[in-house]
């Protein structure tokens, strides 16, 4: 019975760990893709292969987040100009495969 006790929390972290990871601000990198989709949310696509997600260089900030219009505004003045950017990665995987974000900032 004590084997199977152990095994029970390790089961739990394998499963729960495919879907979280470690949140932080990306590398630096330029946008590839902007795209405002039907879903209500923003996808980026930026130049970097970053996250453990299935889809490695795509993020997502649904409409309702706080701030979503500066950031959106944000995304699209680095996209004009092709200015790298960094996202602030919240280490969730959920939208098709992406990861969440909640913050921008312009790379130097």
């Amino acid at each position: 019975m004590t084997r199977y006790f152990y095994l029970v929390p390790m089961l739990f972290l394998t499963v729960f760990s495919s879907n979280v990871m470690a949140s932080g601000w990306t590398k630096s990198a330029k946008i590839l893709a902007l795209t405002a989709s039907t879903q209500q949310v923003i996808i980026v696509r930026l130049a970097l292969d970053k996250n453990s997600c299935k889809s490695k260089d795509t993020f997502y900030l649904d409409f309702s987040s706080p701030g979503y219009n500066l950031i959106y505004h944000s995304l699209l003045q680095a996209l004009l100009h092709n200015r790298a950017v960094e996202l602030h990665a919240n280490g969730v995987c959920e939208l098709n495969g992406y990861e969440g974000f909640s913050a921008i900032r312009m790379a130097n």
